[in-house]
């Protein structure tokens, strides 16, 4: 079974649970007083048009913290690729994993200024662990592990910019697009991204005590 699991800071922590493509078609996730998870069957979602669409959707969850009816989190847990999306496409099949990392790096490095602390930290972590890792004479040609998981990176940070609507930034089309097939067609990669994401998320909402209230006002 494909699922959705959703794990709140605590029991109680949410008035309210909604998920879907859009947040007026969204459906209410029941959640008792003393749970602070469940689980989420896509075949729920089932009725959603864009399940049958073949244009790409991306599913969120919409948050009302307990006490807070005024604020309304929205954090995007998945994303359906464009049915039939050619690879082919200026070749990006052959070179997704022959680009060169410094030019990935140059464009992490960029986006980086416009994102929120989890995926700072993961940009910059990218660089210390991996990037700063490649010989200086190889940082010009292919390496297939860093490019692998800095396009996936980068295609969590443009969900994330695109979700935020308040931080923008102008790049080249050909960056958003080979992010997007990265994110079809390394799975594992996106998934791990993703699970790093959540542990930082979670780290710095213990540490700051505050759940996971956004953090735009950091970065």
């Amino acid at each position: 079974m494909i699922a959705i699991r959703i794990r709140l800071p605590r029991p109680g922590w949410a008035d309210e649970l909604r998920i879907g493509f859009q947040g007026s078609r969204s459906r209410f996730v029941h959640l008792g007083a003393a749970e602070r998870e469940c689980v989420i069957p896509l075949r729920d979602l089932g009725e959603a048009r864009e399940l049958e669409e073949q244009a790409a959707a991306r599913l969120s969850i919409w948050v009302v913290p307990r006490g807070r009816t005024a604020e309304r989190l929205e954090g995007v847990v998945g994303f359906l690729p464009e049915v039939g999306v050619s690879l082919q496409d200026d070749g990006l099949l052959l070179s997704l994993c022959q680009l060169k990392p410094r030019h990935l790096m140059a464009v992490l490095t960029r986006v980086r200024t416009a994102c929120c602390v989890p995926l700072r930290h993961m940009i910059r972590e990218l660089r210390t662990e991996s990037y700063e890792r490649i010989p200086k004479h190889q940082r010009g040609t292919a390496c297939e592990p860093f490019v692998k998981e800095g396009l996936c990176l980068l295609a969590l940070a443009i969900e994330q910019l695109e979700v935020q609507k308040t931080r923008r930034i102008n790049l080249p089309e050909r960056w958003p697009r080979r992010a997007r097939a990265a994110q079809v067609h390394f799975p594992d990669v996106m998934s791990a991204v993703r699970s790093r994401h959540r542990e930082i998320e979670a780290k710095l909402a213990t540490k700051g005590g505050s759940g996971t209230r956004p953090r735009t006002d950091r970065c």
